[in-house]
């Protein structure tokens, strides 16, 4: 299992500093309430303004003022903000500022603040516990890392699964087939695919059966896989994979590729760079996606 590429990190690129406008009313006022009212959400609004209109971090304007604003807002317990400075010390290679602010995320995953409102701190609240699974795979269950602590990981994963985040259900199964305890594991899993209806956990399950010449359990995950969602884009490529070696039905293989594409979770270049696609690629079906996809 590809347990470390099951970490969803929006891309970011350092980009030159463009020159920017001069600061608008409303800036001006997150900036005030930033600096005199402690609003993370104010300071996280004006990190914004140096990202970009349309929240594309492949085009960050000015890097060092976006991440001074968010670290304000971070500071003052706004989740998304410590989420988004590990993400982003993450890409670029700063392993103690990464693991800083993810952990800072994560001990913040039942904190509710008061200039949020509730759908708000919900929201935010999510974030965290993803950053837990995140800093669990990332780091806590990496032996190459000098964060390293299995046990620790585990247990946040899981209760991130006891807490209804399908990813944790999933990373948490896969670290205890890791460490011997399949059994443990594989009810993660049906809570995964049965109650969350999170693909990967289906996967797996889809798999095992297979393994075992449990054709019926096979086929009844199978059913179930149809009616679920990857928990990160990628995995619409490794459903795709799996199905189309198993099944080889061109249709339900495109459509789950068509989906991943649609979310960017990779690229057409992708699909054709890989050994399990080969014999999909001259069907009508994948001819006809890659009409609409190609060099997207």
């Amino acid at each position: 299992m590809r347990l470390l590429k099951y970490l969803i990190i929006a891309v970011l690129m350092l980009t030159n500093c463009a020159k920017h406008p001069a600061p608008s009313k409303e800036l001006l006022n997150d900036r005030e309430r930033c600096n005199e009212k402690e609003n993370g959400l104010a300071c996280h609004n004006v990190a914004l303004e140096y990202l970009n209109k349309d929240f594309d971090f492949e085009k960050i304007i000015n890097p060092a003022l976006y991440v001074e604003w968010e670290k304000k807002a971070c500071g003052f317990n706004y989740i998304t903000a410590c989420v988004n400075l590990h993400r982003y010390f993450s890409v670029i290679g700063n392993e103690l500022e990464a693991f800083k602010y993810g952990k800072k995320a994560c001990a913040l995953r039942d904190s509710d603040v008061n200039y949020l409102v509730r759908v708000e701190n919900k929201l935010n609240k999510e974030n965290a516990l993803k950053t837990c699974v995140a800093i669990s795979e990332m780091f806590l269950f990496n032996d190459s890392s000098v964060y390293k602590d299995k046990l620790k990981a585990l247990a946040l994963c899981t209760m991130a699964c006891e807490k209804d985040l399908s990813e944790g259900c999933f990373s948490a199964a896969m670290m205890y087939r890791i460490m011997g305890e399949k059994e443990k594991g594989s009810k993660l899993l049906e809570k995964g695919c049965s109650s969350l209806r999170e693909s990967m956990s289906c996967v797996a399950l889809f798999e095992d059966s297979l393994k075992e010449n449990n054709l019926k359990r096979a086929e009844d995950f199978y059913e179930k896989l149809k009616k679920t969602t990857p928990y990160y884009p990628y995995g619409y490529f490794i459903v795709a994979s799996v199905l189309w070696k198993i099944k080889k039905d061109p249709a339900e293989a495109v459509n789950w590729l068509k989906q991943g594409l649609q979310r960017k979770g990779f690229s057409v270049e992708d699909i054709e760079n890989e050994e399990n696609f080969k014999s999909l690629l001259g069907t009508s079906e994948y001819v006809e996606m890659v009409k609409r996809y190609k060099n997207k």
